[in-house]
């Protein structure tokens, strides 16, 4: 019997079948309104342990500001890492512009005008402004790196949007927020028309969010495509046209941010419906926990001030501003033997029309950098079952009165005290014989005397320790748990084991570390309690490295360890930065119960809505010094704005009425 011949209809499909990726490609070029394709995209760590992404398809049209959305180690950051090329996928296709692209690298990725803002930043410290900019895509004439035509097309993009950038600043010198803005210069130097933002504003201050999100508006409006990452909702209703929603990996929904409500994305984002926390807790406060007597923050800030080793040199350093000597004459060989310099000649060649551009005198240091040693000094107590918290625009000296309470820094004496936890007090009880021969001895004025003088304070009898100079590690000892600002810098141990960085700051206990070998068993055990605790995502093995998670699970990581530790006195510096709706409800619920169970708590946090919901007391920071403290219920919202421009205020004011007077 001869073999029936395949239909038309039969034909067709075939040849469609094998035509398949062809069509796709003619598709896209056809669809000029879309600037990436991702079609079904796969990526995976660790052998196939981790998957981070499971067969993500989706569309981002041309000119359109796109949000991805979703919670700590869904996969967001790796797939916009795909997309600019510091990672390859194992499986899946990318089109970019309807050509489709497979990526090496980060350079291919900008050979197709695509820039990346990363979560964590990718500056050189040591570096300045300019040579980070330009690092990797150098401008050249003749073998030599053109610095003038880069310096021209910089400035003219400070001047366009209004960057408070130097070009010879170290990236070192610059707030969170400027070395933000490098980020950003970098993109528009290599002139990207896709630009990929990753937890833009986790590290900005309400007035730099405002700027930012205006900037995103105004990349919209060039015709750029812009593609970003964050968990703010309020922020992606503002600025995102549509939206698309990952969960473990995988993509769970699309929707027009404009036609959607808040509600709507958050429920999508986490699965459930999420609960607002308030602090409704007693007001009735224990015991003092925590006292900062005198603390002159606005000294300390300079980088040339020193803390003496002995309380005398301590106080001669003080009341001689030795730190505002040493900055004078500084301030003096800098500007005159560097800056003036430098000045002339350019000057020169400006005259000899070898330079086009006129040349500005620049000084390094300008009136605007001097020390006010004539502010307040710093001065607050907290108290068992209070939260204390610190509202102020970042810069203003919260960072720098963190690291002198937490003892990253030394503080100067007598300027930082902590109460003596309940375990140290064993020689109060005067019944027994030995205790009361041991009281009377360590109460004698001579041993009191020898003890702080050798720096044994910690062995005195009095209810409060001085821990002004006393190293972090002792601080721990007595009963602090600390969560830092920087989770990379001050916070883990990446290229050390997950295990390992949830006992790094307590290896001095015998249950992990005995006789001088670790404990592997309860060290691993704690471990597993952090994890299923904080919900520590993308965890293959205990023995990975800390790096390998995403930036909000290595925050968790931080906070579950800390919280977990039985301590009297918790510093909270942006403890839900980089984390989804719904790892931040459960921290929150966290810090209520901490509170509840009578441990003093001090907040740092430049979210406004996480210290109104959680705070007990406010204390507003502008300038290195309190500019209003008082209950949740006098610190409102608008008169927290006021404290944060009091000084801006009084001095528009004074020139007014000077104006008046004229």
């Amino acid at each position: 019997m001869p073999k029936k011949l395949p239909s038309f209809e039969e034909n067709k499909k075939q040849d469609n079948e094998k035509h398949k990726d062809h069509d796709l490609v003619t598709e896209m070029n056809v669809n000029s309104d879309i600037a990436i394709k991702l079609s079904h995209i796969t990526k995976t760590f660790l052998n196939g342990a981790v998957k981070a992404n499971t067969d993500i398809s989706f569309e981002i049209k041309r000119n359109d500001v796109h949000a991805l959305i979703g919670e700590n180690g869904a996969g967001k950051s790796t797939l916009t890492s795909i997309i600019f090329g510091l990672y390859e996928q194992d499986s899946g296709e990318i089109f970019i512009n309807g050509e489709k692209v497979k990526f090496k690298s980060a350079a291919d990725a900008r050979r197709h005008k695509i820039g990346m803002v990363h979560q964590h930043f990718k500056l050189v410290e040591n570096y300045n402004v300019i040579d980070n900019i330009i690092l990797g895509v150098e401008p050249s004439k003749f073998g030599f790196i053109n610095y003038f035509q880069a310096r021209k097309k910089l400035k003219e993009l400070i001047a366009k949007y209004n960057f408070n950038i130097r070009l010879n600043d170290k990236i070192s010198a610059l707030s969170v927020g400027q070395q933000q803005k490098v980020e950003i210069l970098k993109l528009l130097f290599i002139d990207a028309d896709i630009l990929i933002f990753d937890e833009p504003t986790a590290v900005l201050s309400d007035i730099e969010i405002k700027s930012f999100l205006q900037m995103i508006l105004d990349f919209k409006s060039m015709g750029k495509t812009i593609i970003i990452i964050s968990h703010k909702l309020n922020e992606i209703k503002e600025v995102a046209d549509n939206a698309t929603v990952i969960r473990h990996g995988k993509v769970v929904g699309h929707y027009n941010v404009k036609k959607s409500t808040v509600k709507q994305l958050a429920e999508a984002m986490v699965g459930r419906t999420l609960k607002e926390i308030h602090n409704t807790g007693s007001t009735k406060f224990g015991d003092v926990i925590v006292k900062v007597n005198n603390l002159p923050l606005a000294l300390l800030k300079n980088p040339n001030a020193r803390v003496g080793i002995h309380k005398t040199t301590q106080w001669l350093l003080t009341k001689l501003h030795w730190s505002s000597v040493t900055f004078e004459i500084r301030k003096f060989f800098i500007n005159n033997f560097v800056c003036l310099p430098k000045f002339w000649w350019e000057t020169l060649l400006y005259k000899t029309n070898i330079l086009k551009e006129e040349p500005v005198l620049n000084y390094k240091y300008g009136k605007q950098d001097k020390l006010d040693f004539e502010n307040e000094n710093i001065s607050l107590e907290i108290r068992a079952g209070e939260i204390f918290a610190i509202a102020g625009v970042e810069g203003n000296g919260q960072s720098q009165f963190v690291e002198y309470i937490s003892g990253l820094k030394k503080a100067p004496y007598g300027t930082v005290f902590i109460k003596r936890p309940v375990k140290e007090n064993k020689y109060k009880n005067k019944n027994e014989k030995l205790d009361k021969k041991l009281y009377e001895i360590r109460t004698n004025s001579f041993v009191s005397w020898m003890l702080k003088f050798t720096n044994n304070d910690h062995l005195l009898i009095d209810d409060y320790i001085d821990v002004s100079y006393k190293p972090i590690l002792k601080k721990y000892k007595w009963g602090l748990s600390f969560i830092p600002e920087d989770r990379h810098k001050h916070g883990l141990f990446l290229d050390e084991s997950i295990a390992f960085n949830t006992v790094s700051n307590q290896m001095y206990k015998w249950s992990y570390n005995k006789v001088g070998f670790m404990d592997f068993g309860s060290i691993n055990h704690n471990a597993l309690k952090v994890i299923n605790d904080f919900d520590v995502r993308g965890v293959a093995s205990l023995q990975d490295h800390a790096r390998g998670l995403s930036g909000g699970n290595q925050q968790k990581l931080i906070v579950g360890r800390e919280m977990n530790k039985n301590t009297d006195f918790i510093i909270f510096t942006q403890p839900t930065r980089g984390l989804d709706l719904g790892a931040i409800e459960y921290i929150h619920s966290r810090i209520l119960k901490s509170k509840e169970e009578g441990k003093a708590i001090l907040l740092i946090s430049y979210e406004l809505d996480e210290i109104l919901s959680l705070a007990d007391t406010i204390a507003v920071f502008n300038k290195n010094k309190i500019s209003g403290m008082g209950s949740k219920k006098e610190m409102t919202r608008e008169k927290i704005a006021e404290c944060m421009v009091s000084d801006s205020i009084a001095k528009s004011e004074e020139i007014k009425k000077g104006v008046d007077n004229v």
